[in-house]
């Protein structure tokens, strides 16, 4: 008669301070203006990653040249440099910070290279950033909110194609000064929206087990419907400590379960974690969670000796252990605390 014994757990499952930004090398080479192009979507990540603060980086070209209509006729103005003025329509607790090699914060202005008439742009940057608190403030429980932005720049001047100083326009002069009839004031982009969704990070695994079917170990999870997500990225740790692979992915519209193939619960324990994706941007990992090992042996006398790990992922009170007998039903044979990892059946069934 042979002895089968199986171990349950009795337990519940799941039912500031900012890095200066750098402006982006991809848009060395293009005109002036400012990047990603307008009428842009300042969510990259679909919210921030799990436990982190929020951040976005626009990248700045600055201006070298623009015209005016003065004295009946264009004249081109030749800009040095360009100072931030402001931004606005950001959520509470939202900030903006600005770098690039010219910038000079005293004066809150990036300065262009070369002098009349070899003057040239340089790549500046504004970074909007909140903590993850800040961010957990204002962001939705569903879909997304909308945050249109009003940036503003200066714009000072090097050189006129026309003499305009009998008009108090000319070298030093800054746009703000110009009037706005010909074609003066601030540079103001009015085309960019902060997207902000819930954050990223929310789902957790519920629980990982052997799958009663495929014999393969098995992560189940629970979605937050109202967060934009486009997959699931289950992750494994390798033979190094902490160290985890990704080992596969779920579409957020399919079952929130993954087989996992290669595995081999009759050899060892392994723990998992899950990440989210949405529109190109990860979560960090999620808490780990860890199957459990069981071993067997018998002992000198006929005992039945149990040794396990205990599962990683959720607190729980004790170990129940069951015993099989010949392939019947299962009957509680003893509890074991938390803290324990051993159990011996000094009176197994005979066969």
């Amino acid at each position: 008669m042979k002895e089968l014994l199986s171990l349950l757990i009795a337990a519940g499952f799941c039912a500031n301070s900012y890095a200066q930004c750098t402006p982006d090398a991809a848009y060395l080479n293009s005109n002036q203006g400012i990047y990603p192009d307008s009428l842009t979507f300042l969510s990259p990540n679909g919210g921030p990653p799990s436990g982190q603060d929020f951040s976005t980086t626009l990248t700045l070209k600055t201006w070298v040249d623009s015209s005016i209509v003065a004295v009946g006729q264009p004249v081109v103005l030749t800009f040095d440099a360009t100072e931030f003025v402001s931004i606005s329509g950001l959520p509470p607790g939202f900030n903006v910070s600005a770098d690039g090699s010219t910038w000079n914060a005293n004066d809150q202005t990036w300065y262009n290279q070369g002098i009349v008439p070899n003057i040239s742009s340089v790549l500046g940057c504004l970074n909007i950033q909140a903590s993850l608190v800040d961010y957990l403030a204002v962001s939705p429980g569903l879909g997304y909110v909308d945050y249109p932005l009003l940036i503003s720049f200066d714009q000072r001047i090097a050189a006129t194609s026309i003499d305009l100083s009998f008009v108090g326009i000319g070298p030093g002069s800054w746009m703000s000064d110009v009037p706005l009839a010909v074609g003066g004031g601030l540079k103001v982009i009015n085309d960019y929206v902060l997207r902000i969704y819930p954050a990223l990070g929310n789902e957790r695994i519920c629980l990982v087990t052997i799958d009663s079917i495929t014999g393969f170990n098995s992560v189940k999870w629970e979605k937050n419907s109202g967060i934009v997500i486009d997959y699931f990225n289950i992750h494994k740790q390798n033979s190094i400590t902490s160290q985890y692979d990704s080992i596969g992915w779920v579409p957020y519209d399919s079952l929130s379960v993954f087989i996992d193939v290669n595995s081999n619960p009759a050899q060892g324990s392994n723990r998992y974690s899950i990440s989210e994706v949405s529109n190109g941007g990860s979560s960090l990992l999620s808490p780990v969670h860890r199957t459990i090992h069981l071993a067997s042996n018998q002992g000198i006398n006929g005992e039945v000796n149990l040794s396990w790990n205990g599962y990683e992922g959720f607190s729980y009170a004790n170990f129940e252990v069951y015993r099989s007998n010949n392939g019947g039903p299962y009957s509680l044979i003893s509890n074991v605390a938390n803290n324990s990892f051993s159990y011996t059946d000094l009176t197994p069934p005979t066969g």
